[in-house]
């Protein structure tokens, strides 16, 4: 009788569990446009390295075009941004307040014309899950600038396990703000944390994206407007022409369902730009999983793959790369260290393991290289591929290619794009690779083997935490 009553309990938990367990993601997410012309096809980009007499150096392009096109727009402004604050732990450095002064730059621009709209769709993230009441929101609100926290628990559970107990028993108890008595990891300055507000942030969901939409342009990057960014190395693309109206478009479904109405239409009037030889779509979490399987897998002996990349740990995009390589696709990575994240160390986890596991099963034929970190981050997202016809694809944005961000489980959005070999934003991006990967006016890169590799603990734990999730990547 007990067998029997503990076997239906746990068929009912299991029941309770597969029946509350989000498996479909709000209109918005999964997200793929059509495909446009586009007038230009721009890459920048932002870098931190060492010149050759071993001084700091740190370039800033992706921002200052971000600044002139909103003082170009004429209508609105939206912002879909994963970091935007000021929160950093002050023992570990000071960094320029980049935060305080993007704002400026937003409330200078509504006191300008009061009927310019801007909205901000962000992660609560910024606000400590709830523990911290952001008082840059707060000035950004009251200057007449419309802040919605996107309601990234409706995004498909990466914990089955967790998530639906987490709704159904602690998310009705409220989410207390600066009512903690845990120690805030980010230091003394920022309010202690409750319970639950950590148990609200192990359900690991984000708004990782970076986009930023004007009637003019569409800029997707993977930089952050977050004061202990500032210094990481990033890339953008910026496109224009109808595929703006797809950006609105996809704005509006994700404040749809935050309960925030965006009051713009996305029925701009564009040139089609059938002349041009840029064509692109914009493509959002698994979408941008599915172009990356698609195009990689298509590769034949002869094409050539460029990846710069901050996280690579999803096993399909691994899997089809280590076959592209031994079909003959040339393949080089320039790949972040893992080794910093705002002060704390990452173990190399999870690209150390990964670019081994690369080169084993390739015998070596992946060249692969380490962005020269110094405590910053290579927080650079794309890869670019150019055929032997001539055909380059670029994808790139916001995501880290791992599962939860490729895959349909976080937020993240990137714009594929097609070219061909000599048009200027791939001329453009193989002279910023070989710059970085020959070294040729700095200390960028190190040689795959001149970096420290990782043991068979950190491997271990590398491999639980992808098998598991528990790990960022």
């Amino acid at each position: 009788m007990k067998k029997s009553s503990s076997i239906l309990i746990t068929v009912l938990c299991l029941l309770f569990l597969s029946c509350s367990t989000i498996k479909t993601p709000p209109p918005g997410v999964d997200f793929e446009s059509k495909e446009y012309h586009s007038e230009i096809a721009e890459f920048k980009y932002d870098l931190s390295y060492l010149t050759k007499d071993g001084d700091a150096a740190h370039e800033t392009h992706i921002f200052n075009k971000v600044y002139k096109n909103i003082d170009e727009a004429e209508e609105f402004l939206i912002i879909d941004i994963f970091l935007y604050n000021q929160i950093y732990d002050r023992n570990f450095g000071k960094f320029p307040e980049f935060t305080e002064q993007f704002s400026q730059k937003l409330i200078d621009k509504k006191r300008e014309n009061e009927d310019f709209k801007i909205y901000l769709l962000t992660d609560e993230n910024n606000r400590l899950y709830g523990s911290y009441d952001n008082p840059v929101f707060k000035k950004l609100e009251q200057n007449g600038i419309d802040v919605t926290m996107v309601e990234i628990y409706k995004l498909k559970d990466i914990y089955p396990w967790y998530s639906p107990i987490w709704r159904t028993f602690i998310e009705p108890q409220g989410n207390p703000i600066e009512k903690g008595w845990i120690p805030n990891f980010y230091g003394k300055q920022y309010p202690d944390m409750a319970i639950r507000n950590i148990l609200r942030a192990v359900n690991v969901k984000a708004d990782h994206r970076k986009i930023f939409t004007t009637e003019k342009s569409l800029i997707l990057t993977s930089a952050n407007i977050h004061d202990a960014s500032y210094y990481n190395s990033n890339t953008s693309f910026e496109v224009n022409g109808n595929i703006i109206n797809e950006s609105i478009k996809n704005a509006k479904l994700v404040g749809e369902f935050s309960n925030k109405d965006i009051d713009v239409e996305p029925d701009y009037e564009y040139s089609d730009y059938e002349d041009s030889r840029y064509k692109v779509k914009m493509i959002t979490e698994l979408k941008v999983g599915e172009a990356l399987d698609r195009d990689i897998k298509a590769t034949r002996a002869g094409d050539k793959i460029q990846i710069g990349m901050y996280f690579l740990s999803d096993k399909e995009v691994i899997k089809h790369l280590i076959d592209a390589a031994n079909r003959g696709v040339e393949i080089r990575m320039i790949l972040d260290r893992n080794k910093d994240a705002f002060g704390m160390d990452t173990n190399g986890l999870p690209n150390k393991p990964v670019a081994k596991e690369i080169m084993k099963k390739t015998k070596n034929k992946v060249q692969i290289k380490w962005y020269f970190t110094n405590g910053e981050q290579f927080h650079t997202k794309y890869m670019k591929i150019e055929k032997k016809n001539g055909t380059v694809i670029i994808n790139g944005g916001s995501s880290n290619f791992i599962r939860k961000n490729i895959r349909g489980f976080i937020m993240d959005a990137n714009l594929r794009i097609i070219t061909d070999a000599e048009a200027p934003i791939n001329l453009e991006m193989n002279d910023y690779f070989e710059r970085l990967w020959n070294n040729e006016d700095g200390i960028f890169t190190l040689n795959y083997e001149d970096e420290p590799t990782t043991g068979i603990f950190r491997d271990t734990l590398f491999h639980i935490e992808r098998f598991t999730e528990i790990g960022s990547f």
